[in-house]
């Protein structure tokens, strides 16, 4: 299992989202270059746990369940700022 962790700059408020794009970008073609058979998940909110503000799982398809499953999953959280 490979994580992927990102901390982003908010000097422009969109390098957050930014981000999570190219992660699941990278994530599609980790899977395509495999060849397998996936899709794309965008979770409604009420799927989301804390903090996450957006959420996508990934499924790949498998033969001996007969039907896809939860592969991979890629989340965006809110920036935090703290003062000190």
């Amino acid at each position: 299992k490979v994580e992927m962790f990102g901390v982003t700059a908010a000097e422009r408020g969109t390098e957050s989202e930014e981000l999570l794009d190219e992660f699941l970008g990278l994530q599609k073609e980790i899977f395509s270059e495999l060849g397998l058979h996936y899709r794309v998940l965008d979770m409604p909110t009420e799927e989301l746990g804390l903090p996450a503000y957006r959420k996508f799982d990934i499924e790949a398809w498998m033969p001996g369940r007969g039907k896809f499953g939860e592969v991979r999953g890629a989340s965006g959280t809110p920036i935090i700022h703290v003062e000190s």
